[in-house]
């Protein structure tokens, strides 16, 4: 993880936004603020930082917190972001609609310090995990370039499609 890591706190209320604020301050992350979704999607837009992870209230004016959630995961350049929700919302069914639409973790208020730094740490691992791997996959060690000649034998139409789509994958045109 890296300590230069950026967390968008979204939050509407000033003491609850300042609580969490000082407890992750600790940890050495760059900390922006929004009061709603509108604010925060105005953030994203325009922070020259990259996003690393958002703490997400639910109930906020303008565009709230499952809203802006579910707007995140519409959008191809921050999909990726992990979000936990921190909301006083705290039945079975928000809970769910919560996960649905895409939150990393769903925390209850009032909330333990060390469990909230402990996901975000969480959200922050997967997050750069996730991207050590695309990286991997971007790179790709292609076994198919060093190939001059080769026979391939399969006994199923799976073992055939299988092969297919890791030649095609291999080209420099795939859907080709």
């Amino acid at each position: 993880m890296d300590a230069k890591d950026t967390i968008l706190i979204v939050e509407d209320d000033p003491t609850m936004c300042l609580l969490i604020k000082r407890m992750l301050e600790q940890d050495a992350y760059e900390i922006l603020v929004a009061v709603d979704g509108v604010e925060a999607q105005a953030i994203m837009k325009s922070s020259k930082r990259e996003i690393s992870a958002i703490l997400l209230d639910w109930q906020m004016p303008r565009m709230n917190g499952i809203e802006f959630l579910r707007w995140i995961k519409k959008e191809a350049d921050y999909e990726h972001i992990p979000v936990v929700m921190e909301t006083s919302m705290v039945a079975p069914e928000d809970i769910k609609e919560g996960i649905d639409a895409g939150a990393f973790y769903y925390l209850t208020k009032p909330m333990e310090e060390k469990v909230l730094r402990a996901i975000v740490r969480a959200a922050l691992w997967d997050l750069h995990e996730k991207k050590s791997l695309l990286e991997k996959i971007r790179r790709g060690n292609n076994p198919f370039k060093h190939l001059v000649e080769g026979r391939f034998r399969f006994k199923t139409t799976e073992e055939a499609e299988f092969l297919a789509i890791a030649i095609a994958n291999a080209s420099a045109v795939p859907q080709k």
